[in-house]
């Protein structure tokens, strides 16, 4: 996997990761200077962990795409912080459940500054899905129409989900393979198609692609400025 194409460069060492970081805005700096978030998460992670489960550039973000739970396990394994449970404890489920209002606006911040705002907004019903689905299974409700409700809820949030995946997402497949037939395509140009190459293969009778002008059109010998 590559993650070289991130707003931060996770594949660099640790030092020039948050120094990447701290520079893409003021209060990433504030953060990293004051760690005001309570948690006893090194940042280096919890940047990774950003980058990891929010960048749409992310080989996680685009392989699991509407498998977000995959996904944010994805990214806390390889941030590392998944396996600090003895180091930090309950601060991890913070981070994975945003549950953690610092962590919360570090991370809407790194989502504004992908500049999509249909992407931030794909993030954020993401994450809401995954805590009102939480709140259903341990049925956390002072009144049955408060279960009604979340319901409606979240049966709007998936609608919504589904809507801008399909925006998001829907050109990656037809965008890939546009990129291979236009490779391909210049390929052909170059090796096939040169005027020089069909004189010279009709000669040999050697066409191995007819002319872009048609089987019928004449294709004359090869000649010089000088030659009469």
């Amino acid at each position: 996997m590559s993650y070289n194409k991130c707003l931060v460069n996770i594949e660099k060492e640790d030092e020039k990761i948050i120094a990447d970081f701290s520079k893409l805005h003021e209060s990433f700096k504030t953060w990293l200077k004051d760690r005001d978030d309570n948690l006893s998460i090194p940042s280096v992670n919890i940047i990774k962990y950003i980058v990891y489960c929010y960048d749409y550039e992310s080989d996680i973000v685009r392989e699991h795409r509407s498998r977000w739970t995959v996904k944010k396990r994805e990214a806390a394994k390889l941030s590392g912080i998944l396996y600090m449970r003895d180091q930090a404890g309950e601060g991890i489920d913070e981070v994975l459940y945003c549950k953690n209002t610092v962590i919360n606006r570090i991370t809407v911040r790194y989502l504004a500054l992908l500049s999509d705002r249909d992407y931030m907004m794909y993030a954020i019903y993401n994450e809401m899905l995954v805590n009102q689905s939480i709140q259903m299974l341990a049925f956390d409700f002072d009144k049955p129409t408060e279960v009604a409700k979340a319901k409606a809820n979240i049966e709007q949030v998936q609608e919504d989900i589904q809507k801008l995946e399909q925006k998001l997402f829907s050109g990656d497949d037809v965008r890939a393979l546009k990129n291979i037939l236009q490779e391909e395509t210049n390929k052909f140009l170059v090796s096939e198609l040169r005027p020089e190459n069909l004189v010279s293969k009709h000669e040999k009778k050697e066409m191995v692609v007819d002319s872009p002008y048609g089987r019928d059109f004449p294709v004359p010998d090869l000649r010089f400025i000088d030659d009469k």
